[in-house]
């Protein structure tokens, strides 16, 4: 498996780091879990998947600004849309999912 980033991703490069830290990454699922009010053996499903933190706070938030489903916009995902496709898609500001997934990487 190889993950391709752009010059200007740095966030995604950071939560690849954390996502390499076991407490790091339990620590962001937890607080997701607790943020967004979802059971956390579904973020682990989720992660256990090939999501990234990064990628789960982001279906998290766009799912409940578009009130889809957390499975169906999970499909979309797996299907290859990315985060900030579905954002343009449900017309959620990618810069707003952004500052969350900041404050979920540095927790």
């Amino acid at each position: 498996d190889y993950m391709v980033m752009g010059h200007r991703d740095k966030e995604s490069l950071i939560a690849l780091a954390r996502s390499m830290d076991t407490e790091g990454e339990r620590k962001g699922l937890n607080l997701l879990s607790k943020t967004f009010h979802v059971p956390a053996k579904v973020l682990t499903r989720l992660r256990a998947g090939g999501d990234g933190l990064d990628t789960i706070t982001a279906l998290l938030m766009i799912t409940r600004h578009s009130r889809k489903s957390l499975a169906y916009l999970e499909s979309l995902s797996h299907d290859g849309w990315g985060w900030r496709s579905l954002a343009k898609r449900f017309h959620l500001r990618e810069a707003q999912i952004e500052l969350i997934i900041a404050e979920i990487i540095r927790s």
